[in-house]
């Protein structure tokens, strides 16, 4: 799936208020993961996280166990840490051990993940609006889709929209993409291949957990 390798938290290039995530250490692993925002770092001393907007956290405690898992454009970064020290006021403040080394996991566009996931397709060039589907595999950077309507030919431009999931997390997100190829299904439906367009990160992002999960639980599959 990826190559792995070892990197330093300034390695990153993480920003401040950047969504990364948490896991309990007892909390069942990848499968109850939260979101937390970066809010801080002392450099070999603590890295500072607080509730994301959504006010959902694990309960935590000094002292306890957790991974922090975080989302770039190349690929997945995890490293253990432990709860140094949890402030309340004047605003929730999770303080977590600076970490030495982290696992990096790379994680390449060639690799698609088999799903069955309901979407909406739109045709920006032939005002086709809300067409019926659904993705039956993807990557991050393109996905096959089953539409139940005609949906446009190759070289037009369609918005995918579709609620995404990494783990318990949710997204709803809509994509721009380009029909790279069409067909026609025994069933009458129409399949086409499409390439996502670069430069909304957090698209991107949200694609490459998808694909990082998925590919954990053995749905990865290599394409040319």
């Amino acid at each position: 799936m990826s190559k792995q390798n070892l990197l330093n938290f300034d390695d990153l290039n993480l920003k401040f208020s950047q969504v990364i995530q948490i896991i309990p250490e007892d909390g069942g692993g990848a499968n109850n993961c939260f979101d937390c925002v970066l809010v801080g770092c002392l450099s070999g001393e603590a890295v500072i996280v607080t509730v994301p907007q959504t006010n959902l956290f694990p309960k935590v405690a000094e002292g306890d166990h957790v991974v922090i898992r975080v989302y770039t454009a190349q690929g997945v970064a995890l490293f253990p840490t432990t709860v140094l020290y949890i402030s309340e006021v004047p605003t929730f403040l999770v303080y977590l051990d600076f970490p030495n080394a982290i696992t990096f996991k790379k994680v390449r566009e060639s690799i698609r993940v088999e799903m069955t996931l309901p979407t909406l397709v739109s045709n920006v060039n032939r005002d086709l609006q809300g067409i019926v589907g659904r993705i039956v595999d993807i990557s991050v950077s393109g996905a096959q889709i089953e539409l139940f309507e005609y949906a446009g030919e190759k070289g037009d431009s369609l918005i995918v929209k579709g609620k995404f999931s990494i783990d318990d997390i949710h997204r709803k997100l809509s994509i721009d993409a380009v029909i790279m190829d069409t067909r026609t299904l025994e069933n009458g439906h129409q399949s086409v291949g499409v390439r996502f367009e670069k430069g909304n990160e957090e698209n991107t992002l949200i694609l490459l957990g998808i694909v990082y999960s998925a590919a954990l639980a053995g749905n990865e599959k290599f394409i040319s």
